[in-house]
């Protein structure tokens, strides 16, 4: 009985919850994140674990790869973990204990006024590093935590281990996007125009000047927003502000500076020089449209403007896919798709994501995809969500790297608009072998000349760079080609892409990427 209550009291020790008196601002350094030799595991599988005041805490975000959902919602700033048992499994790296330097700074922890909700409750959480970290013991709602003093582990066992079916939550089936974005209230503003003059309800609150040039004040006031006055008085600045999302307006210069969370995004200039008439500060209706996000119509006959503003939820679910050098996020809106986008831009390489989107029709939604190249090694990647120039969501997310198993290869591909590939040989596009060459096989037709480069690199495991130890030319005969793509460099991970001369329109031609495969040589 003795030694229960002793095992009962160890654990308590271990996972009670982390509190700090007194006042704390956002963003303070409240504590330091320290490496641990504690192991901790869910449901078996290790995961990342660091010791903040000696408990034992994980990434509330890694749980995703353990059979949990985790929702970051950055209007409310609320991050809600539920357990998802049909999650697919993918356990993180975890250093070897030989390599872990016990009590070794990792990093600050940040206090934070971000709500994290664990199955409903609201649980104790730290920033570290722009992550949220959560105690492993806040996990038991879901089953049993077990800390062993003697052969330093911390395990979870859930209730119901997750099976890997599926990476779709339970209560929303209808897509996997990793953003959705809902429609939650709408405002809609009817302006009457008399005499060169709108007017809202009775209450003057703009003119005519070539365009319809509305009080920055009244748009405010009517959509939410606080306003407030600095800068000079020959050079005024109005800072209007709604949740994350603010943006500050130059009466002078006409520029416009967007921020979220304090932090700023972009400076753009706006369309039309603002007016400022007797300490009233009048934008555009264009301006209007991209600073906050708004929908008009104008009545031809009367000049009446009708104005329509749409507040939204965003829920980031974290599902990102990567295939290769290929990373893609798909997101989706329940409203008007024509001003809402969803940008990535990888900042490692300098490099904007490709867009597309459909509407589904299951769903009703319209559904948005962006994809970017990453860099061999680690990418760091910023993700914006926009509705016109209103900043819905802006995320920067680390230590992003390749797939290269999940590579894919179109056996069938059109590249530009008159060149056509079959490959035959190989069928995937990741390889292992033991031998130090591969068969290529297949056929082009419409390339500018008879034959295509094929270049090969190396992964360099130091640098975890590709360098080029080959180059090889393949004839192409009769729209067919047929080689051997030889290494000769050992075992490690081989880049194959094959590139030719292909035409455009208008006369112009490139070369162009025809494929691109990833070979393991091993023993």
């Amino acid at each position: 009985m003795n030694m229960k209550i002793l095992m009962m009291l160890l654990l308590c020790l271990c996972i009670s919850p982390l509190t700090y008196a007194g006042q704390v601002s956002v963003g303070a350094v409240v504590d330091q994140v320290l490496e641990t030799d504690i192991e901790a595991t869910i449901d078996g599988f290790p995961i990342p674990s660091m010791n903040i005041s000696g408990y034992t805490v994980v990434v509330a975000e890694d749980l995703r790869n353990y059979g949990f959902d985790v929702v970051w919602n950055p209007v409310e700033k609320t991050l809600i973990v539920t357990r998802n048992n049909k999650r697919n499994i993918k356990p993180l790296a975890v250093n070897k204990s030989e390599k872990i330097v016990v009590g070794k700074k990792l990093g600050d922890v940040l206090y934070t006024d971000i709500k994290t909700y664990i199955d409903g409750e609201n649980v104790q959480a730290y920033n570290i590093d722009g992550s949220t970290a959560i105690l492993v013991s806040d996990l038991a709602v879901w089953g049993d935590v077990q800390w062993n003093p003697n052969a330093r582990t911390i395990r979870f066992t859930s209730n119901v281990p997750a099976s890997g079916e599926t990476t779709v939550a339970e209560d929303d089936k209808t897509d996997n996007c990793a953003i959705k974005i809902e429609k939650i209230a709408t405002v809609n503003l009817d302006l009457n125009f008399e005499d060169q003059k709108y007017y809202f309800e009775g209450e003057e609150v703009g003119f005519n000047n070539q365009f319809a040039m509305i009080s920055l004040e009244f748009l405010a006031r009517k959509l939410g927003y606080n306003i407030t006055e600095g800068g000079t008085k020959n050079e005024p600045v109005f800072t209007i502000q709604k949740d994350n999302y603010s943006f500050k307006v130059n009466g002078k210069t006409s520029k416009v500076q967007r921020y979220f969370s304090g932090l700023l995004y972009q400076t753009d200039d706006l369309d039309i020089k603002p007016i400022e008439k007797k300490g009233v500060l009048y934008i555009s209706d264009l301006d209007a449209d991209f600073v906050f996000g708004l929908r008009k119509a104008w009545d031809e006959q009367t000049g009446n403007l009708h104005l329509t503003y749409s507040d939204y939820t965003v829920k980031d679910y974290g599902i990102y896919e990567i295939m290769g050098e290929q990373f893609t996020i798909h997101s989706s809106i329940d409203d008007d798709p024509s001003a809402y986008n969803c940008f990535v831009y990888n900042k490692t390489l300098d490099l904007h994501s490709n867009m597309s989107g459909h509407s589904d029709m299951e769903t009703g939604k319209f559904v948005h995809q962006a994809s970017v190249m990453l860099a061999s090694g680690h990418n760091e990647l910023e993700m914006t969500v926009v509705y016109d120039g209103r900043i819905l969501m802006l995320k920067t997310i680390k230590n992003i790297t390749p797939d290269y198993e999940l590579n894919s290869l179109n056996l069938e591909n059109m590249i530009g608009p008159f060149t056509w590939i079959k490959i035959s040989k190989p069928l995937q596009g990741y390889v292992e072998t033991a031998e130090s060459e591969i068969p290529l096989l297949g056929e082009l037709t419409g390339a500018d000349n008879n034959y295509m480069r094929v270049e090969i690199k190396k992964l360099d495991e130091t640098s975890q760079q590709f360098v080029e130890i080959n180059s090889q030319s393949i004839e192409i005969k009769d729209t067919q080609f047929d080689a051997i793509i030889k290494f000769g460099e050992g075992v490690g991970l081989y880049k194959v892409s094959g590139y030719a001369l292909v035409p455009y329109r208008y006369g112009q031609s490139g070369e162009a990427e025809l494929f691109k495969v990833f070979v393991r040589c091993i023993e």
